[in-house]
């Protein structure tokens, strides 16, 4: 989350953009993804243009993934496979912009425009951002969006864990100061009283050790986030004085002394 942001911030800072045209940019990505050209026009510019570039950064994209899919063949086929027709597509997209005679300037070949990292679209604007500087800005916003809902949702079922675990420590220690307080020993004998005292009691303390386990782990992944702190620790730490004093009080003479 830390590295996204920074990133984010320092494209940011290269591209001297404020925060609101940066996100001017998603929406121009997002408006360019929701146009339909009609394919079927070859003698409309603006629709060719659209192809193209649509044309030029699925490639690319599929060129990622291609790597990604190291130990599946037949994933990796069916991609390249894509590339190959989407390649043809735009070899053709780009002969028929060219022959428009609204072109002032053609376009270079399929393979140089793949080639290059960022091409410079002849109908762009001068001082205009490409579609491809906005996309790669779009991914890094889009990246730290999901980033920022999955640690939301991970924080959510940390919080969940916790209060489990401190709901469990509760019901033994009452368990335990009835059980110590002879409210629950009517119909026991002296055998199973000091029995069932010396379970709960270990029950307790592995639940103790589990939690502050969990604690430590949390309190170390949550380090450095901005949420809010995930561990209620006021209830908790009532949960855990409660039947402190009342083991100590407890007779010891009627619990198990090898326990």
């Amino acid at each position: 989350m830390k590295e996204a942001k920074e990133d984010v911030e320092a494209v940011q800072a290269v591209l001297a953009k404020s925060k609101i045209e940066l996100q001017q940019w998603v929406c121009d990505v997002k408006q360019w993804a929701t146009q339909v050209p009609d394919g079927s026009r070859t003698d409309d510019p603006v629709g060719l243009q659209h192809q193209i570039e649509g044309l030029y950064l699925g490639i690319q994209q599929k060129k990622r993934d291609l790597y990604r899919l190291t130990d599946r063949n037949k994933q990796r086929h069916k991609v390249r496979r894509r590339i190959v027709e989407e390649k043809k597509k735009l070899s053709d997209a780009i002969s028929q912009y060219n022959s428009l005679p609204t072109s002032t300037k053609a376009l270079n070949s399929a393979d140089d425009l793949l080639a290059a990292e960022t091409p410079i679209w002849p109908w762009e604007m001068v001082g205009d951002a490409s579609l491809a500087m906005k996309k790669k800005v779009f991914d890094k916003l889009m990246q730290v969006q999901r980033l920022e809902e999955e640690e939301a949702v991970l924080v959510e079922e940390m919080k969940r864990h916790w209060d489990h675990i401190c709901r469990r420590v509760k019901d033994l220690n009452d368990q335990t100061d009835a059980l110590s307080d002879g409210l629950t020993t009517k119909r026991l004998s002296e055998d199973a009283y000091c029995g069932l005292l010396c379970l709960l009691r270990k029950q307790l303390h592995d639940l103790k050790t589990e939690k502050q386990r969990v604690k430590e782990a949390y309190h170390r992944l949550v380090t450095g986030w901005d949420s809010l702190d995930v561990l209620e620790e006021d209830d908790c730490d009532d949960y855990e004085s409660m039947s402190t004093d009342s083991y100590e009080s407890a007779d010891e003479d009627s619990v198990d002394p090898h326990f």
